[in-house]
């Protein structure tokens, strides 16, 4: 921004000493122009040049700004781009999320006070078999979930990030207790 000033100053400079230059015309009062105030045609020439010199040099540097806008007019598009698809997948995750937590806000029929139960409006899901009394934990109840669907210890490691030693013990207290 700096240069821009310094470019209008010099375009100022210029236009002065152009001014100053050029001869005093007829009717300006004095029919006889002094001989040192007549620039020559060296001199004339030389401003033209330097004047033609400072215009492409601004020119240069108006294209070279009018570059920078443009990309970053590009990258603030291409991050709101970005943040929308965020945002996007945000919203879906929240719905999902909202749907989960409303269709597990649905409980079961109670008893009304005046002793008759109401009927249910969903059929009652399936009894889930006992699990072991050692599985309080919820990740050892999803070692033993993985495993009942056929993964292999290492696999459930990959899955849980629980390790191998860790999951095999866990398996194996869950066929000592089903063997009881």
């Amino acid at each position: 921004m700096s240069h821009l000033y310094l470019y209008v100053a010099l375009v100022g400079v210029v236009i002065v000493l152009f001014a100053l230059t050029r001869a005093k015309s007829p009717s300006a009062g004095s029919s006889v122009v002094p001989a040192s105030t007549v620039p020559s045609a060296a001199v004339d020439q030389e401003l033209k040049e330097t004047f033609e010199e400072f215009m492409n040099e601004l020119e240069r540097e108006n294209n070279r700004t009018l570059d920078t806008f443009k990309a970053l007019e590009r990258e603030t598009q291409a991050k709101l781009a970005e943040q929308q698809s965020v945002i996007q997948a945000l919203e879906q995750r929240l719905q999902e999320v909202e749907q989960k937590a409303a269709a597990q806000a649905m409980l079961p029929a109670t008893p009304a006070p005046g002793g008759t139960e109401t009927p249910p409006t969903e059929p009652e899901p399936a009894p889930e078999p006992k699990a072991p009394s050692f599985l309080v934990n919820e990740k050892y109840a999803k070692v033993v979930e993985l495993s009942d669907r056929g993964l292999t210890p290492p696999q459930i490691a990959r899955e849980t990030g629980i390790g191998i030693g860790e999951i095999q013990l866990v398996l194996g207290l869950v066929k000592r207790e089903e063997a009881r």
